[in-house]
């Protein structure tokens, strides 16, 4: 984080880990530190949502870094998506590869696509 905060990149950064413990490690060492959440803390959140308490979201993060599905869940719907943003989460899908999920999620307004097809993206984004 030394470098990060050398360089005052703390707005170009994301920090992404799978263990919670560590992200919350993070957040508390560095208030201005922008992390995913972690899997436990995106069920969470997924299950509040459905009950529609994803106020009661205890995490401190920024974003989430997701698949559009998961053991057989949806992650990508429209309310998902709408919930997550009016909670000021950004969103970020991987790994989207074809263009009809290209479309969806950037119909849906999702903040970032993480693809192997990044000339595909790009000639959807311009037309």
């Amino acid at each position: 984080m030394l470098k990060i905060s050398e360089y005052d990149r703390w707005k170009q950064v994301v920090i992404a880990s799978f263990y919670q413990e560590t992200l919350q490690a993070v957040r508390e060492a560095e208030p201005r530190a922008q992390t995913y959440g972690a899997e436990s803390e995106i069920r969470l959140f997924y299950i509040l949502h459905l009950m529609y308490l994803e106020k009661l979201n205890p995490y401190k993060l920024n974003g989430f870094a997701i698949p559009m599905q998961s053991g057989g869940i949806n992650l990508a719907t429209p309310r998902f998506v709408r919930v997550a943003k009016n909670a000021g989460l950004f969103l970020h899908y991987w790994t989207i590869n074809n263009e009809s999920d290209m479309r969806l999620l950037m119909d849906m307004g999702v903040d970032g696509l993480m693809t192997d097809r990044p000339e595909l993206l790009l000639q959807i984004r311009s037309n």
